[in-house]
């Protein structure tokens, strides 16, 4: 996955599929490096409850940006 594009779609709403074919919709909120020195991302998918799922970035098989506006923001 090129880093570029995660980067250009931070803060903004995507689709992430995994190497492993699971799919996690949401918004594209921080960067994240483990104690293991994993570098990876956490997707925002929900923001009321403040839910987030930490994709390694080894594990990214595609990112999809997607241009809609976030209501409050």
């Amino acid at each position: 996955m090129e880093l570029n594009k995660i980067d250009e779609c931070m803060g903004k709403r995507v689709v992430i599929t995994t190497m492993g074919n699971v799919s996690y919709a949401g918004t594209l909120v921080e960067a994240y490096t483990n104690k293991r020195k994993v570098k990876g991302y956490f997707v925002e998918t929900d923001s009321l409850l403040g839910v987030s799922i930490w994709c390694p970035t080894t594990s990214i098989k595609e990112l999809v940006c997607i241009p809609i506006e976030i209501e409050g923001e």
